[in-house]
This record gives C-alpha cells, structure tokens and sequence, in this order.
C-alpha cells in the first residue's frame, strides 16, 4: 500500500500519526517524475434505477443530456483551461483561448479537426508528435456520431491520451488527459464518453509522456527518532534517486519538493524531517 505520513502537534498528544492509501487510477504509468502533478476525474455516482456502468467508477461519465451538451472543466492550479462537452454533434475538447491548445488535426475547409489519440509513453511537446498544436476557443472533436456512423480518433477506444499545452504566467507547460469513448463505433454509437485521469509537468517548457504520473514509494510508518523530528524509511534501490514531498493538507493542489533529491545508498533508505507547521503530509516518489 502507498502512504502519507501526516503530523500534527498537540499538547495533549505531542505527535498524531495518519496514514491515507494513495489511489494511482487503473493505466500503468509510462513514467514518472517528481515533478509532475497527477490528478483523477471524480467518479460517476447514479442513484438507482439509472443504469451503471464499470467505467463509472473509474472516471466522469459524459453523455449528452436530453435538452442541452453535458459539459465538464479542466482547471489546473483553479484555473479552467479546457472544458469536456458531449452533445447531439458529438464528443469535444476546447481550449479555453487562442493560448491554450491540444494536439489535433484540422479537417476541411471551414475549421475544425480531431483530436489525437495519443498512446502511453508517447512525448507531449513542442513538435505535437508530427501533428499540430491547434488552439481555441473552438472545439475539437474526439469524436463525433451522425447518420453515416462515428468519425474521430477516439472512436471506440476504451482508454487513449490527449496532448496538452497551456500558459501561466507566461511560461509555456505541457500535460496529458486520458479520455474513452468505448460506447462508439465506425458504424455508429453514442456521442460521450469517460474522462479518467490528467497529469502535466511543473517545469515549463519541459516535455511530458503520455500517461506519465509520479511513481509513489510504500513508506514505513513513521517514528519519532528524535525529539521534533519524524523520521521516514522506505525500501530503495541502491543508486537510484528519491524525492520527499509534503503539502498542509490532502486537500491542497499540488505536492511541493523538500531540499533536495535523497540519492539510495543502501536497500534501506531513511531521512529526518523536522516538524514544522500544525499539520504536515509528506510522500516519497522515484525522482527524475
């Protein structure tokens, strides 16, 4: 089992331990490293007797509703850059401006395109895998369904990536969305579908693998080795890197490195941590 370790201090009890099972989503990773931020789409809760499907408890199910499209943002750091709809014309992504993009091919004459369903371990940067950035505010198809049957990239797929690229504060970042249109096919289907899970990296400019994520290390509980201070121990791998990270609350976005990269000499890594702050959760991930 993945863990945090959580402390807190008290006078009635000078250290609170916790631990929380880390949920990885159901891809194997196709890498990971320290600095990327990984997160999942909350799972789809239908009270009886609407139908439920597996897919709906590993992701947010997207179907077109009766009247209008059913739709679903993408924020990172609070900030909705892409939104999800699925609609009577089909199942889309839209960069939220002419900044933001995704990797795409445009088709015909009057705008527009498909999305590219990208594979696991493939990179997710400035040369769009020989496709194109297209930006927004315009959708971009997943896939779309009419009478002729389903067109799109995502036809039929239980589980693929979408290349993503967005800007804050002017700096330039690239990250990825695993998406599954499964209830569609070339001769027709449904036009929605599940959207999984999303990742991108921190550093800007730095490129991303499809369907990477940061690979969590099992940490032993936690012990107080001496005073104000929590020692952490995990089984490593002589030679290679790890890094602790912590946040104040599970709640919070993203994880922030301590110091620096812990390098295994030993099968048996440990490190002291002060105690610092009312409440403190640390994790140990494989570093770059």
């Amino acid at each position: 089992m993945k863990a945090y370790a959580r402390t807190r201090r008290s006078r009635q009890c000078p250290i609170r331990l916790g631990l929380a099972a880390l949920l990885l989503g159901f891809a194997a990773p196709a890498g990971g490293q320290s600095s990327i931020v990984y997160g999942r789409f909350p799972p789809t809760t239908v009270p009886p007797p609407a139908a439920h499907f597996p897919q709906d408890d590993q992701g947010t199910r997207l179907f077109p509703g009766l009247t209008q499209a059913s739709t679903y943002p993408l924020a990172f750091n609070g900030q909705v850059f892409y939104t999800f709809a699925a609609a009577e014309n089909g199942f889309t992504i839209s960069p939220m401006s002419s900044i933001e993009a995704i990797i795409a091919v445009p088709v015909g004459q009057l705008g527009g395109g498909f999305a590219i369903a990208l594979g696991a371990g493939q990179e997710i940067g400035p040369d769009a895998q020989a496709y194109f950035w297209m930006s927004g505010p315009a959708p971009w198809l997943l896939m779309g369904c009419v009478d002729f049957g389903c067109r799109g990239f995502f036809v039929g797929t239980d589980s693929a990536y979408v290349g993503l690229r967005f800007q804050q504060s002017g700096q330039t970042y690239y990250g990825w969305v695993r998406v599954g249109a499964p209830f569609s096919a070339p001769d027709g289907g449904l036009n929605g579908g599940w959207l999984y899970d999303y990742a991108f990296e921190t550093r800007p400019g730095v490129s991303i693998k499809a369907g990477a994520r940061p690979v969590m290390v099992p940490v032993a509980v936690p012990i107080v080795a001496r005073p104000g201070y929590l020692r952490l121990s995990w089984l490593s791998e002589i030679g290679k890197a790890y890094q602790v990270q912590s946040k104040p609350s599970l709640d919070a976005f993203a994880w922030t490195n301590l110091n620096f990269a812990v390098p295994a000499t030993s099968t048996n890594t440990l490190v002291d941590l002060p105690m610092t702050g009312a409440a403190q959760f640390f994790r140990v991930v494989e570093a770059d």
